[in-house]
């Protein structure tokens, strides 16, 4: 089998001189989108794909209820439609021969290694494509090539408002990165009460870990994994309806549905000196409620 973990792959961690027994990070994108999906258990449903029922509006026909004395009510058929999210598999397969293993300083350590570094990159592919979901909803701010401005977000929570889909549990805005840049450039241009709660924000707001704090009381993330549009002329980002943790069980923006939890397995082969080191996880993510979403996009 080609592209097996040996001693030169890993030759780093072989003794030729004193090596720290520690493995630094890789520069990784950040799952950002996905955990602020309505979370679906699959497992034990004997189907890979959830129906998600909504409810068709007939308020927008106030005449429908119309009603006049002596009578009768006309029917009104109670109407539905849905949304689903289908699971996919995703997967990882990293073969690491036996010298790699009894010959680096971490020995069998490099599995446990390989399985954490396999688990983060399982929940940034399932990122990927909850990003890519950004730029879809109907509802839309911004103009190609001109930058993100405080006004957009502004615009993009009073669009939301606008749509009316019911709130408890709040929204969030997730900004591709020239997005982040540019919102950060307009806060430090902005007033001085802005300027001052902006510069108050904590630590684990400073950007480096994805969170850029709070706007209009909605937490502002930033992600690597939204999608560009416009022959990339573009970034999208946007505002949407939280499912986390309960929030709008009932009008969150995206869902995401687990048929298998992320899975390591180590398959030992004999005739090839080695193990099969795989991690796999079916999980899958789908737009919920439209109008629960508003898209921005803006210059990249």
């Amino acid at each position: 089998m080609a592209n097996e973990t040996t001693t030169t792959t890993v030759t780093e961690l072989v003794n030729s001189e004193w090596i720290r027994p520690v493995i630094n990070h890789a520069a990784k994108a950040k799952a950002v989108v996905a955990r602020y999906a309505l979370q679906l258990d699959l497992r034990g449903k004997a189907t890979s794909t959830a129906a998600l029922p909504q409810e068709v509006s007939d308020v927008g026909t106030p005449a429908n209820y119309d009603a006049t004395e002596g009578t009768d009510l006309s029917n009104i058929a109670f109407e539905t439609t849905e949304a689903t999210v289908s699971s996919q598999e995703y997967g990882i397969l990293r073969r690491v021969t036996d010298d790699a293993v009894e010959d680096n300083i971490m020995g069998m350590g490099l599995y446990g290694y390989i399985v954490d570094s396999g688990a983060e990159d399982m929940a940034i592919v399932l990122d990927d494509d909850a990003g890519s979901l950004l730029d879809a909803f109907a509802t839309t701010v911004g103009a190609t090539t001109v930058d993100l401005s405080l006004a957009n977000l502004a615009q993009a929570m009073i669009s939301l408002r606008n749509n009316e889909m019911p709130a408890p549990g709040g929204a969030v805005y997730v900004l591709g990165q020239a997005q982040a840049g540019d919102y950060e450039t307009a806060l430090l241009a902005s007033t001085g009460t802005q300027l001052a709660r902006y510069a108050v924000k904590g630590p684990e707001d400073n950007g480096l870990n994805g969170s850029l704090g709070t706007w209009m009381n909605a937490e502002v993330w930033v992600s690597s994994l939204t999608d560009t549009a416009n022959a990339a002329a573009d970034i999208t980002g946007a505002l949407f309806l939280r499912g986390d943790e309960g929030r709008n069980p009932r009008s969150a923006a995206l869902a995401v549905v687990t048929s298998r939890e992320i899975r390591p397995e180590i398959e030992r082969s004999a005739k090839g000196r080695g193990a099969d080191v795989v991690i796999t996880q079916r999980k899958g993510v789908a737009e919920a409620i439209d109008l629960s979403g508003v898209s921005i996009t803006t210059d990249a």
